[in-house]
Formats: C-alpha cells, sequence, structure tokens
C-alpha cells in the first residue's frame, strides 16, 4: 500500500501522511473484522461497534484528505496572463515623443 501511494519517492512529509493512512486503513479493517465475528451482541454492543466503524473510518478519510491538500501544495502555482489590445487608437511611437520634446525645446 506504501509503493501506491508514492514512498519512495516521497518526501519527509509525504512519509508521515502515508504512513497514517497505512495504520488507519489497517483500523478500519480490524473494527470491521471484530464486528463480523461478534454473531450473537446486544444492541448496544451493535451501535458501539458500528461508531467505532465511522470513526475509524472517518480518521481514514481525513488521513487521505491531508495527504491530497500538501500534494496540491507542492505543485507548482499556474497562472493565467490574458492581455487586452485595443487597436482603435493610434499607438504613438518613441521616436514621435522625442521629436516633440526636442522641437519644443528650441
Amino acid at each position: 500500500m506504501r509503493a501506491e501511494f508514492g514512498w519512495n519517492g516521497a518526501p519527509k512529509l509525504e512519509r508521515v501522511l502515508i504512513e497514517r493512512i497505512v495504520q488507519t486503513w489497517l483500523s478500519v479493517n480490524f473494527a470491521e473484522i471484530a464486528n463480523a465475528q461478534t454473531p450473537k451482541c446486544t444492541v448496544a454492543q451493535a451501535k458501539f461497534n458500528q461508531e467505532r466503524i465511522d470513526r475509524t473510518h472517518k480518521r481514514h478519510l481525513s488521513a487521505i484528505k491531508t495527504l491530497a491538500a500538501v500534494r496540491k501544495m507542492a505543485l507548482p502555482m499556474r497562472v493565467d496572463i490574458k492581455a487586452e489590445v485595443n487597436v482603435s487608437e493610434p499607438r504613438q511611437t518613441h521616436a514621435n515623443r522625442f521629436d516633440f520634446q526636442l522641437a519644443s525645446a528650441n
């Protein structure tokens, strides 16, 4: 499972998060197996088992979401720049501006 999440090429922070995902996955599966191996239980025990599964599953999804957020922050930011050009007005060239300044200085 570590290899599927890219353990080998991951930075240290991502490795910690990948470990957390593996641990929470084991926790979810353990809770589900424990629930399945309890054939006769009271309503209170069944409720506890289901809440335990829900809590471990929530932690697992949170660990995955955290890894996704860290990987998203590590991506280079893409900036789209759009420029509008107004061609209806004539452009003044640099030569015209300098000529005007020289002519007015005389």
